[in-house]
């Protein structure tokens, strides 16, 4: 898995507002972003900064933002809202 096009944001830096980004909501504080491309195995994630972590203070915020490689594969992505990463289940939201 690449890590390539990864960022933190330090909120409340505005997070990315890009056609075909989802906000996740509920990660688990210790989540990577390996865990983040595992969860949208199969769906294609931009490599231009394509997962951005949420942070505040330093410290995880349990959100992150995925850019897709377009709007429709975005809504392909819709289809993991409120499933499972580990033990806490995940809330995705259209930007």
């Amino acid at each position: 898995l690449s890590v390539t096009g990864v960022q933190t944001c330090a909120l409340p830096i505005s997070p990315p507002h890009k056609p075909g980004t989802l906000r996740m909501r509920g990660l688990p504080f210790r989540a990577t972003t390996d865990d983040i491309y595992r969860f949208f195995l199969g769906l294609q994630i931009s490599s231009n900064n394509g997962i951005v972590l949420g942070q505040r203070d330093g410290r995880a915020t349990g959100e992150a933002w995925v850019t897709f490689t377009s709007p429709a594969e975005a809504q392909r992505a819709m289809s993991k809202n409120n499933t499972h990463l580990g033990s806490r289940y995940i809330e995705l939201f259209a930007t």
